[in-house]
């Protein structure tokens, strides 16, 4: 078996997969029981649920016949988004996650209200855990545990417990840096997702138990390389997550509710990642390089494998579009989009047609610029515009107002000669012809 391959077998291991002989991987289903761990992988306009294995020597040498997707996360472009197999992976990373904090956490809640056997417990997890605890009671344990049963929703749903969040990283190195997030939006929400619980210590009891077992939260781990981004920055945050909860559950291992059971071996081997996958295991397996960065998986149909068209080597040459005989179409040019591969077309840009212009003759356009039909005979050009009535011109002669008046007679002016007086002489000044009376106010005539 080659190296990655049991890289990918102590990984899967961890998350609680059991690995067979033919490389087949099997994961507990609702009943409790091992069966085949199958993946939907999109062939044609649906998809297709196939079991998942690993590489095997056998695998490795014998035919593909589409019956099955092989793990093999490293082959993931930087490219694309999310494949089906590392969508899966993060399913697999999130249960593993939930039901592990969901030990210790209860195991925290119950040790701390169980007083009678304090006494017995390690000095060691005495102050790194029950020294910071508050009074828990009975009833806190009762309905912390009615909480998690009822409330919670696990890594999914309305009110998840545990969640783990990948997504691009703007910056210089955007195509290829990617960054994963581990969050508890249980504790994030302000009343515990509106939980009945007896008294507010008992929310102090649930929120300083999840602070013990899972420390500072978020957890955030990123990662720039051009091999596998999405699946590395996964592996390094879900080693940190249960690093932390291992550590917790070693201070109190024999008031554990479940055992606690993390390898992490693993981890040492990620620096080889990149020189396992372009030198011993170069391959690029169906369902791991990536799907488009908004294709949602669950949005297909699903078909059986026997009516799943299986993928096409290369792909076929787009049928040629019939263009009118009189000009061929426009090309459209492709060019690559930062250089990822995947061609972009762009519209060529349309001249409108050209009618005629001063320098060429009546009855003979200008070449057009674009495929479309050629106009035989042009519109009609118009030399000279139909008369029209002009405006903006002078008015008729109109009578003139505001014109000087004629002569008028010139008061303390000379009489003028029809009236017997000669222009130079002075007017005869006129006597008023009676007085005010000063005594009694009233006119009086000479």
């Amino acid at each position: 078996m080659k190296p990655i391959v049991k890289f990918y077998q102590a990984l899967l291991e961890d998350v609680g997969c059991t690995i067979e002989k033919d490389g087949g991987v099997h994961y507990p289903n609702e009943k409790g029981d091992l069966a085949p761990l199958k993946v939907k992988v999109r062939r044609g306009r649906g998809t297709v649920s196939l079991p998942l294995y690993l590489y095997t020597d056998e695998w490795l040498n014998a035919e593909d016949d589409g019956k099955r997707v092989f793990f093999h996360p490293a082959a993931e472009s930087v490219f694309r988004g999310q494949s089906e197999v590392l969508n899966l992976l993060v399913r697999l990373v999130s249960a593993r996650t939930y039901m592990a904090t969901l030990n210790v956490v209860d195991s925290i809640i119950s040790l701390a209200a169980d007083t009678a056997s304090h006494e017995k417990v390690p000095q060691a997890a005495m102050e790194a855990i029950l020294s910071k605890m508050p009074t828990t009671s009975t009833n806190t344990v009762e309905a912390w545990r009615r909480v998690s049963s009822k409330t919670l929703t696990g890594f999914v749903g309305k009110h998840p417990m545990i969640k783990y969040h990948l997504e691009r990283v703007e910056g210089d190195s955007k195509i290829q840096r990617r960054r994963c997030t581990f969050s508890v939006p249980f504790t994030e929400s302000p009343t515990l997702y509106n939980a009945r619980l007896p008294s507010k210590i008992a929310h102090s009891v649930i929120r300083t138990a999840f602070d013990l077992a899972l420390g500072e939260v978020p957890i955030v781990e990123s990662y720039n390389s051009r091999t596998a981004p999405y699946f590395t920055s996964l592996c390094k945050t879900f080693y940190e997550v249960m690093t932390r909860l291992q550590e917790k559950a070693n201070l109190i291992t024999r008031y554990l509710v479940k055992d606690f059971y993390f390898s992490g071996h693993w981890v040492k081997d990620m620096p080889n990642l990149d020189d396992w996958y372009h030198n011993d295991l170069y391959i690029q397996p169906e369902g791991n390089v990536g799907l488009g960065a908004v294709v949602e998986e669950e949005h297909a149909e699903t078909v059986s494998p026997a009516q799943a068209p299986r993928p096409p080597a290369q792909a076929p040459a787009a049928p040629q579009i019939p263009q009118p005989p009189q000009a061929a179409a426009p090309q459209q040019e492709p060019r690559l989009a930062d250089d990822d591969g995947i061609p972009t077309f762009k519209q060529p840009s349309m001249a409108p047609p050209n009618y005629g212009c001063p320098n060429h003759p009546h009855g003979q356009p200008a070449p057009q610029q674009y495929g479309g039909p050629q106009y035989q005979t042009p519109p009609p050009q118009y030399t000279q515009a139909p008369p029209q009535p002009q405006y903006n011109q002078p008015y008729p002669p109109q009578p003139q107002y505001n014109q000087p008046y004629p002569p008028q007679p010139q008061y303390n002016q000379p009489y003028p000669p029809q009236y017997g007086g000669q222009y130079g002489q002075q007017m005869p000044q006129q006597q008023p012809a009676g007085f005010v009376d000063p005594r009694t106010g009233t006119w009086r005539s000479y």
